[in-house]
């Protein structure tokens, strides 16, 4: 069930939406693991009810999906090669990396959680050949997880509304996200064009083809084994550097000392806080996304909800008083030293 599951969640667009934020990213470490969407899980409901049906204990089902989820997340690397005989039953890391690559031997291949032979069994095994690289079709091109998560979705409700015709509507939403009239459920691997390093990322919005991922270049041989896309990693000046990650790991260790206290919360607290969080997520992403214009005002308006947030007495005093300092020190350089220093780098 996990494998047809997963195969849906690469061949049906509208799941597919929600799944591409899990592939995304053009790094693949076992961070990439932790990447995930929150559009996919309800589709799971479709494959886990026949489960029910069908008369799986769900004692069995929650050990099978904690092991399944477990076991994923440690092929989520390049520091192992191969593992030998184990490469023909098992799911490894280097059959996981060709799931995640861009290349077109990688396209819709090994769908499996645990066990290759699923793959092995229904034609979608591929092993892994030249070096992958990650990373989605259409460049995305930021950090802000509002993006991330729900931009694809976006682009899946303007195709169905501009779409003619309600046959062809049905089709934008559960055919490949390859599809359009007139082409197989998958469209045309030929569509795909084989590019340069330098004409990538251009030859893909131009042509508008924002719904498959990279190729890597099989027809000049220099450039076999290297990257036909320069990743999105904007410069930085080390002093930004520098606040992100002090201030990821202020708000990480906030969000631990809440989980904590959130059994005496009320929902709406929850919801409130909820959102504070992905606040925080959008501007530490248009930060580095190097817009410091608009993230020098995100800034300045977060340490401000951040001060009001920390008095609501869910933190010891010694560390509401030392995270206060923090934020309002924080906030008081963005608003007198900050546009300066913008306006300088500029």
């Amino acid at each position: 069930f996990y494998y047809w599951f997963h195969r849906c969640s690469h061949e049906v667009h509208i799941i597919w939406a929600g799944h591409q934020t899990h592939h995304s990213s053009e790094e693949y470490n076992l961070t990439t693991a932790l990447r995930q969407s929150v559009l996919q899980h309800q589709w799971s409901l479709f494959f886990n009810i026949p489960m029910a049906i069908f008369g799986i204990p769900p004692s069995h089902w929650v050990v099978h999906r904690q092991l399944n989820l477990l076991y994923q997340f440690w092929i989520h690397t390049e520091t192992i090669k191969s593992l030998g005989i184990l490469e023909y039953v098992l799911n490894t890391p280097s059959h996981h990396r060709v799931h995640h690559g861009c290349n077109r031997y990688c396209l819709d291949k090994n769908y499996a959680g645990v066990l290759i032979i699923w793959d092995r069994m229904f034609g979608t095994f591929q092993p892994e050949q030249e070096e992958v690289v990650y990373g989605l079709t259409h460049a995305i091109n930021t950090f802000d997880p509002i993006v991330i998560q729900l931009g694809h979705l976006g682009y899946v409700l303007r195709t169905f509304k501009e779409t003619q015709g309600i046959g062809n509507k049905l089709s934008v939403l559960f055919k490949g996200p390859g599809w359009s009239p007139g082409k197989p459920r998958l469209g045309l691997m030929e569509d795909l064009p084989d590019v340069s390093r330098e004409t990538h990322i251009w030859s893909c919005f131009s042509k508008g083809l924002i719904w498959r991922r990279c190729l890597l270049p099989t027809f000049v041989p220099e450039l076999l084994h290297k990257a036909p896309m320069k990743k999105f990693d904007p410069p930085m000046a080390g002093w930004v550097q520098l606040y992100l990650m002090v201030h990821l790991n202020l708000t990480t260790a906030m969000l631990h000392v809440y989980i904590g206290a959130s059994t005496n919360l009320s929902i709406l607290s929850h919801v409130m806080s909820t959102c504070f969080l992905v606040f925080c997520l959008v501007c530490f992403g248009t930060i580095a996304n190097g817009d410091l214009v608009r993230g020098r005002r995100l800034e300045i308006a977060r340490c401000l909800m951040t001060l009001v947030v920390l008095q609501g007495q869910w933190m010891s005093p010694v560390m509401t008083k030392a995270m206060s300092f923090t934020f309002f020190l924080s906030g008081y350089l963005w608003w007198t030293y900050g546009s300066g220093k913008i306006e300088k780098e500029d």
